[in-house]
């Protein structure tokens, strides 16, 4: 997502935080290495109630299970309109040697706030 200037981080051990990038999303910076940073996203997403439907460690993706929002009766006559909940989403584990970037994206690589729900969703269950 940004590169790997990003990645580097003052937090201690273990700890993770989220950042804004000049683009307007958001990532997640863990301070593990990517063994550790892999495991605990995993455990975050299972957590957080994300279904995984597969997994590439060598890439570093955790793929999503299309997401499913309630929808109100106006919403599901808008027929015409893409359905956010048909898109499925990808958990980006970036390795940067001491510490990680955690992003979520759509699966054409986009960033929107739906992404910016969801890791902010891992983040939340990444300590627990």
């Amino acid at each position: 997502a940004s590169g790997a200037a990003a990645i580097s981080t003052t937090e201690p051990a273990g700890a993770a935080s989220l950042r804004e990038l000049t683009d307007g999303s958001v990532v997640m910076v863990m301070n593990d290495p990517f063994d550790r940073s892999w495991r605990k996203v995993g455990l975050a997403i299972e957590g957080s109630g994300l279904a995984v439907e597969d997994r590439d460690r060598d890439k570093g993706i955790y793929f999503l299970r299309p997401v499913k929002l309630e929808r109100s009766w106006w919403d599901r006559m808008k027929f015409w309109k893409a359905d956010p909940a048909k898109k499925n989403y990808r958990v980006n584990v970036k390795d940067g040697g001491t510490a990680c970037e955690v992003s979520v994206t759509d699966q054409d690589g986009a960033n929107s706030s739906v992404t910016k729900q969801m890791i902010e969703t891992i983040y939340k269950n990444i300590n627990k």
